[in-house]
């Protein structure tokens, strides 16, 4: 009987000893076709991510900017700002980007951010003067000038895994802030209105 046993034994172990070559060689194709077809796609869908996270954040920001400036019952102002320090707007026009961001309330910055990644960026359109929002009591988005805002923020991504690269983030006369998203593929270094 324990004859009979250790024959089946070893005969389990020889038939059970590992892969053979071409098995070892016929899913390591597997793998790499099953790469090939995922990866562009993965792609895609982390620059897609990042572009949306990016555009929430700055969404965000406008709408603490304008419920800030309800609640405080005073002007509360979302600008382009210099550097991740910075408690002053920086200024500028359309064609600068916005790598940082800041709310300011009554000298106080509320909330800052910053445009992170090498391949999206954060610009206004023309229409907005010196890159600023700002929002009064009545909760009304305006210029410096002190008029109303018919304006938008764009946050673009150059990765050219997408198809459409960009995000629209419009600030209506109002003073709402709504995203569209882009149709086509935009120039992110260029100017917009």
């Amino acid at each position: 009987m324990s004859t009979a046993m250790s024959y089946g034994i070893k005969d389990f172990k020889s038939r059970n000893s590992g892969f053979t070559l071409v098995e070892a060689m016929v899913v390591v194709a597997v793998l790499a076709i099953v790469a090939m077809i995922g990866l562009p796609a993965m792609r895609a869908f982390i620059a897609n991510s990042r572009l949306v996270t990016q555009t929430n954040e700055v969404l965000a920001a406008v709408q603490v900017a304008r419920s800030e400036a309800t609640r405080l019952n005073a002007s509360v102002t979302f600008c382009r700002a210099a550097g991740a320090t910075a408690t002053t707007c920086a200024g500028g026009n359309g064609t600068n980007d916005w790598e940082h961001w800041i709310v300011l309330a009554q000298g106080r910055v509320l909330k800052r951010g910053v445009v992170t990644g090498d391949r999206v960026n954060l610009r206004a359109s023309g229409t907005l003067t010196n890159n600023q929002i700002v929002y009064g009591a009545d909760s009304l988005a305006r210029t410096t000038g002190g008029a109303l805002v018919t304006a938008a923020l764009r946050v673009c991504s150059s990765d050219n895994a997408l198809s459409s690269n960009h995000r629209l983030i419009s600030l209506q006369a109002g003073g709402r802030a709504y995203v569209f998203g882009g149709v086509a593929t935009a120039d992110c270094d260029s100017s917009f209105t």
